[in-house]
């Protein structure tokens, strides 16, 4: 593999990122966020939220993504996830699909009372889910990568 050539197409990726969040930063609330990434041009929503998705599970797992926010993009990347094609990008469809059943209208997946905390039960009940899902992801977790990887680069022309 040419190493100056997965330099430009890692670049050609950040720049679609980049460009996406310029657009989006400034959402004051979940929702406006949710919004505005639907209203982004295909190749910089899917460049974001594949890889909020990506990095947020690799690094703390499906609780981490969820709890960091990004639960609330669940629609947007099974969408991304089904152009991406792959039988690994469609594994995930279902892990997604899985977690969206237990989804409140913001995207969590736990009661948060008026003070911010979250029921403790909830939680465990929800983390076992997490955890058996994690262990599935991160078996496909480097492939799933590269997979993502060639089909943002096809975006980013």
């Amino acid at each position: 593999m040419n190493p100056q050539a997965t330099a430009n197409e890692t670049a050609a990726i950040d720049r679609l990122y980049n460009s996406g969040i310029a657009k989006v930063q400034d959402c004051k609330n979940r929702r406006a966020w949710e919004n505005a990434i639907l209203e982004l041009p295909t190749p910089e929503r899917h460049a974001i939220v594949l890889t909020h998705l990506h990095c947020q599970v690799c690094n703390g797992g499906f609780f981490q993504w969820i709890d960091n926010g990004y639960g609330i993009e669940a629609k947007a990347v099974v969408r991304a996830l089904d152009a991406v094609g792959t039988g690994n990008a469609l594994a995930v469809v279902g892990m997604l699909e899985r977690l969206e059943a237990m989804f409140d209208e913001d995207g969590w997946i736990y009661e948060v009372d008026e003070y911010g905390n979250q029921s403790e039960s909830d939680c465990e009940q929800y983390c076992a889910v997490t955890d058996e899902l994690d262990k599935r992801f991160y078996k496909i977790c480097d492939a799933l990568r590269k997979e993502i990887n060639t089909y943002l680069e096809k975006l980013a022309g």
